[in-house]
């Protein structure tokens, strides 16, 4: 019975984080699992994007362009912005463990005032990385979309 219980213990935390296919591109250099629920909407040499049938948001996949960890740190700590978005840091970076930070994020996205967040991952051996953005509007983000961006930044491999 004990060797049962230690097996279910050990099992548990598999259960919870399934994860579905992995996603790449030759192009970024990484792939990433998609969490259970969450669909691929598209991928081109730009990223991919994820959706959810009953989570408001989507997950954006991007690569970073930095070719660093500090470089890729230092604009998450002041602003995100690309063609279609300028999101700015709510508070403060959290090192969530070696080579991901994440952090909350509000501002526009896509002529919306949005809010969402935003987990840089970077390997230093592969000098490559990418933002995982959990990105809603300011109304509908919720906990579900952080915990999904966050378990799909757990997954990326370069």
């Amino acid at each position: 019975m004990r060797r049962l219980l230690l097996i279910t213990v050990l099992a548990l935390p598999a259960l919870c984080s399934a994860q579905g296919p992995a996603v790449s591109d030759s192009a970024w250099g990484y792939s990433f699992a998609i969490p259970e629920g969450w669909l691929l909407q598209n991928k081109d040499a730009e990223g991919a994007m994820l959706a959810h049938e009953k989570v408001a948001g989507i997950i954006l996949v991007v690569p970073v362009t930095h070719k660093s960890y500090a470089k890729m740190q230092a604009q998450m700590e002041t602003a995100l912005i690309t063609e279609g978005m300028n999101m700015k840091l709510v508070g403060k970076t959290k090192v969530v463990r070696k080579g991901l930070l994440a952090g909350i994020y509000e501002g526009v996205f896509q002529n919306q005032q949005a809010r969402g967040r935003i987990v840089g991952s970077f390997s230093s051996e592969a000098q490559r990385g990418c933002y995982v953005m959990g990105i809603t509007t300011v109304s509908e983000f919720t906990e579900a979309l952080s915990r999904a961006a966050d378990a799909v930044a757990r997954t990326v491999r370069y």
